[in-house]
C-alpha cells in the first residue's frame, strides 16, 4: 500500500531548495543569469502548464498562496531535465503533453518522455528502448526522493507558511 502523499505540499521558496537538492545538475545547467531557479520562474512556468496543486489566486496585490505537491515537484524535475538539454523543446513538450506528463506522474505509470528531433512523446519503457531519442526521461525516475526530501523539509520546517512573505 502506497504512503498517502497528497498532504504534502511546499511553498514556492521550498520546492526551489527541493528541486536544487534533487536536481543539482539539471539546475546548474540550465541558470545563467536571466534563469535563476527562482519561486518567480516557477510562476513563469504557469503559463507552460507546469501548475501547483494549489495555484492562488494569480490576482496582483492578493495573496495568491501556490503550494506544490509531489506531483508537481515531479513534473518541474521533468522540466528541468529537458529545458538543461532542449529550452525551446521543453516548453512546447510542456504546451502539448503537459496533462498527459502530470496524470502519468499521478497515476506512476512507468512511460517515457522520448524527444526525437522536435518532437515530444510519451511511450512505454519497451517502445522507448527501440527508438533512437535525442532525450529519453523515464518518469518513474523522477518521482524518486520527492516524498523524502518534502518530508525531510517538512520535519525541519513544520509549519507551513503560506502568507505574503514568499
Amino acid at each position: 500500500m502506497r504512503a498517502r502523499t497528497d498532504n504534502l505540499l511546499v511553498t514556492p521558496s521550498e520546492a526551489v531548495s527541493v528541486l536544487r537538492s534533487l536536481e543539482p545538475r539539471a539546475v546548474r545547467a540550465r541558470e545563467t543569469d536571466i534563469t535563476k531557479l527562482t519561486p518567480a520562474r516557477l510562476r513563469y512556468l504557469e503559463g507552460y502548464g507546469v501548475s501547483p496543486t494549489v495555484p492562488g489566486s494569480g490576482i496582483k496585490g492578493q495573496a495568491g498562496s501556490r503550494l506544490y505537491g509531489v506531483a508537481d515537484i515531479a513534473i518541474l524535475r521533468v522540466w528541468l531535465r529537458l529545458s538543461a538539454m532542449m529550452p525551446m523543446t521543453a516548453r512546447f513538450t510542456f504546451a502539448y503533453l503537459g496533462e498527459e506528463i502530470r496524470n502519468a506522474l499521478v497515476h506512476r505509470r512507468a512511460l517515457v518522455l522520448v524527444v526525437r528531433g522536435k518532437r515530444a512523446e510519451l511511450l512505454t519503457v519497451r517502445e522507448a528502448s527501440r527508438v533512437d531519442a535525442a532525450v529519453a526521461i523515464p518518469l518513474l525516475d523522477v518521482l524518486d526522493g520527492v516524498v523524502e526530501a518534502i518530508v525531510a523539509l517538512r520535519e525541519d520546517h513544520p509549519e507551513l507558511w503560506a502568507g505574503r512573505a514568499w
